[in-house]
């Protein structure tokens, strides 16, 4: 029997896709650059995330905006994080009633011993047609504030996506680029090399934006449109210890949601995320970080035969449900990830990890597929004893642009 999408919802979002106003010619202008954040001398007082996510109490939506980052004040040590989320004009709408929420976690770093140093860096760019954009940058040790160390890391210390920039001039004026569009995955990758008396910072940033049924006019933008991204990069020099890196990865899989039935979809099994390394003995905990993460989402439903798909849809040649316009986007209830030490024996220097990967499009009106994604991730480990304990955030807030309070003792 063929699955059917509900077409009344089909055909409501098709309806508000048309009554949705053009670009507007003052929209942020996004260009390749890059900005150090860090006084001379580096910063031996700074923050560490390991895990950010966002995600919407009730419903899904499209990616409009979508940023956690910590502020640029105080210039080593921010103590506030500020964040933005907005997922098109349901997500601003009083119909909706509806509210983000942010996860965060994070540990404050104090090292007077000269140790560990670190450099604050802010890359700005465009995210084209093709969901992806990298680069390499070459820094000197002078302009990052940093003396020469033994080895070198960058993490990733925050992430930003705006939709709603100038756009080109193919860009359609039926679709107003603010509202978002639906999505099939996100990432960032950081790494750094060091070369004499400079760095090479290698960076990717990665949204995935495609077509869903019943947005014809967002689909006709899709093509053109320019994403502007910040990516903060946290740039640490490190002597007298190792950097151990790892990474892990997974595949995993949601039923369709359920239809008015607000589900939270399930996580992985802890065992599919966990990893150990062995760091140095008798060394501290330290701190550690996300080097780089990846989700690949898929809302393409096997078939063998045309009935087998939503209405609208045939059974191609790869046995996937195809609509005409390639592989689907959809509306997301949440994207988040993690990354947490839950075990360290000291005098062995064994630690047990955990990373999480976690992607929903269930919402308590509709979600329209089901979900199979990819997520790798891959971090580094630095043992000092300038690390506090990691520390966590969770909040509520109204759609839009919030600023939040970080606790910085140890």
């Amino acid at each position: 029997m063929k699955r059917f999408v509900p077409i009344a919802l089909i055909l409501a979002g098709a309806l508000l896709s048309a009554c949705e106003p053009g670009p507007n010619p003052e929209r942020p202008h996004y260009r390749r650059s890059l900005e150090v954040r860090t006084p001379a001398g580096g910063c031996s007082s700074f923050v560490v995330p390991n895990g950010f996510g966002l995600g919407w109490e009730k419903f899904n939506h499209r990616v409009a905006k979508w940023s956690v980052r910590l502020t640029h004040q105080p210039a080593c040590r921010p103590d506030r994080l500020e964040v933005t989320h907005v997922g098109g004009i349901f997500s601003t709408s009083s119909l909706s009633d509806d509210r983000p929420f942010v996860k965060f976690s994070y540990q404050p770093v104090d090292d007077r011993d000269g140790k560990v140093r670190a450099a604050r860096v802010t890359i700005q760019d465009v995210v084209g047609v093709d969901g992806v954009v990298h680069g390499t940058e070459r820094l000197t040790l002078d302009e990052l504030g940093l003396r020469p160390a033994t080895s070198y890391v960058a993490m990733v210390e925050g992430l930003h996506y705006d939709t709603g920039i100038a756009q080109g001039p193919q860009y359609p004026s039926l679709y107003n680029p603010s509202r978002g569009y639906t999505t099939r995955g996100m990432g960032a990758d950081v790494d750094v090399a060091g070369r004499g008396d400079a760095v090479d910072l290698d960076y990717e940033v990665r949204l995935d934006i495609a077509p869903t049924p019943e947005r014809p006019f967002m689909n006709s933008a899709l093509v053109h449109a320019r994403i502007g991204v910040l990516l903060d990069v946290l740039v640490v020099a490190v002597d007298d210890t190792d950097v151990l890196r790892s990474s892990v990865g997974y595949t995993f899989r949601h039923e369709w949601p359920l239809p008015l039935a607000a589900p939270q979809d399930p996580t992985v099994d802890s065992s599919g995320r966990a990893f150990s390394l062995n760091g140095d003995p008798g060394k501290p905990a330290g701190f550690y970080g996300l080097t780089g993460f990846d989700f690949r989402l898929d809302f393409d439903t096997d078939c063998d035969h045309d009935t087998d798909c939503s209405f609208g849809a045939t059974c191609n040649t790869s046995h996937k449900c195809d609509f005409g316009f390639g592989p689907l986007g959809e509306y997301m209830r949440e994207y988040a990830v993690g990354l947490e030490m839950t075990d360290y024996d000291r005098p062995s220097g064994h630690a047990k990890f955990q990373v999480d990967g976690y992607a929903s499009n269930a919402s308590s009106l509709v979600a329209y597929y089901p979900l199979r994604y990819r997520f790798t991730a891959s971090m580094a480990w630095v043992q000092t004893k300038a690390a506090g304990p990691r520390k966590t955030l969770e909040h509520v807030f109204d759609t839009g642009r919030v600023e939040l309070p970080l606790d910085l003792d140890f």
